[in-house]
């Protein structure tokens, strides 16, 4: 029986999507809107189903917010994904079209495999986005909107994700980032466990340098962000106390260690602000952390006394020994990636001709079973004999039919060599 061919890897893949935003192409404030909290990620990912993905991770950090999935339905996918991020939002569809990338097929393949990898990242290397990517594809699993092709893809960004961290120098850079910022602290600060810090913005990596100085015995920690859910959820992860954003005023005079990552485009920290905190805390020092692009924090502040203010490329600054090792090391990543791309579209493709090698021997084998039964007493030569004359009978039939309507071209024929005529000797399974 002949069976319905399946879908070429090309056409399956043509149907994978990944449109989002993050912080290079988003405004802030609309992202900090789009964000997709833990408990409303069920009702989102029902609703892209109702919008024609069949299968859909949602990826929402506090950098990115990304729907990756097969769109098999009528219409345009973008729109499909815009309608239903702003429906989350409360926003214009209008107004969050415009701002949303769009990869696909191979394109959104390799997307996901240097997001994985933290190559998409604010900084290269950091740990987090891997466990995020993993977290939400749990996350959609247990929701059953994870099939078999989409599993496929996310198994192989992990793969990348490894390689990468484990034959490249990719991630030494951001905990050489995290592990400066520390040193600093405590040159500041002395022990830790005497401290409180402040993050204005739950930015990753800001949550991965807090998280560093819990584990160095930081005493207190408060989280504010302009969005209390991203703030609570951020909190919960890091055992931390969320405030109110435009409280910051009131727990900065308590707080020796300040990481501002919000990006806002507006100052969070003004000089006036900050001399308020220093005259409350009796000019005892406070280590600014601004990793916020762009800067979270005026540029005056830097002259005040008792403020240690670091950006995100001076403790790059610190943390690299030289930028050259630093490109190399991304070289080499981005040249895994492609690598583990191309594997990946071969491993597919390898996967769909399973089908037909199996229905071939299937005909082979109903072709030997008839030969014996015809001749049961038929000894090796003679059997054998038969068996070829029957194997090649089609394809003799096919060769001379091509020939005579002029269609035996080059190509076919070194494709028959190769499939008929073996030069290496007998083969095995």
């Amino acid at each position: 029986m002949t069976q319905k061919p399946a879908d070429s890897v090309a056409s399956r893949l043509g149907r994978f999507h990944i449109i989002g935003l993050n912080h290079r192409t988003c405004p802030d404030p609309i992202r900090e809107q789009l964000f997709v909290a833990d408990e409303e990620i069920g009702s989102f990912l029902h609703k892209l189903g109702q919008e024609g993905f069949r299968c859909a991770v949602a990826l929402s950090t506090c950098n990115r917010v990304e729907i990756l999935g097969f769109h098999n339905a009528p219409g345009d996918p973008l729109s499909a994904a815009s309608r239903a991020l702003s429906e989350a939002a409360g926003l214009d569809p209008l107004l969050v079209q415009p701002l949303l990338y769009s990869h696909v097929g191979t394109d959104a393949v390799k997307h996901l495999f240097r997001v994985a990898a933290s190559l998409d990242s604010i900084v290269i290397g950091e740990p987090q986005v891997l466990g995020q990517v993993r977290a939400s594809h749990r996350k959609a699993r247990d929701l059953g909107m994870v099939g078999r092709d989409l599993d496929q893809v996310f198994q192989a960004a992990y793969t990348t994700a490894k390689r990468v961290r484990s034959e490249t120098a990719i991630a030494q850079g951001a905990v050489s980032l995290v592990a400066v910022a520390l040193q600093i602290a405590r040159s500041i600060h002395g022990d830790l466990s005497n401290c409180a810090a402040a993050i204005l913005g739950a930015d990753d990596i800001a949550l991965l340098i807090a998280d560093n100085l819990r584990g160095a015995g930081l005493a207190n920690l408060t989280i504010a962000d302009r969005n209390a859910r991203r703030a609570t959820r951020a909190a919960q992860d890091l055992c931390a106390k969320p405030v109110d954003f435009e409280r910051r005023g009131e727990f900065l005079a308590e707080s020796d260690i300040v990481l501002c990552a919000s990006g806002s485009g507006q100052y969070v920290l003004t000089e006036e602000l900050m001399q308020s905190a220093l005259k409350a805390r009796r000019r005892r020092p406070i280590f600014v952390i601004d990793i916020a692009v762009p800067s979270d924090v005026e540029p005056a502040i830097e002259r005040l006394d008792a403020i240690f203010l670091y950006n995100l490329d001076d403790l790059e600054r610190l943390a690299l020994e030289g930028k050259s090792g630093r490109k190399v090391a991304i070289a080499d990543a981005e040249a895994i990636v492609q690598a583990q791309v191309e594997n990946f579209l071969g491993d597919l493709s390898e996967r769909e001709a399973g089908p037909l090698i199996r229905e071939m021997r299937e005909a082979a084998e109903l072709v030997r079973e008839h030969v014996l039964t015809e001749r049961p007493g038929a000894d090796a030569m003679e059997a054998t004999k038969l068996l070829v004359g029957r194997l090649l009978h089609r394809p003799t039939e096919t060769i001379r039919r091509l020939a005579a309507e002029q269609r035996l071209d080059p190509h076919t024929e070194r494709l028959i060599r190769q499939l008929l005529m073996p030069d290496d000797g007998p083969a095995g399974d």
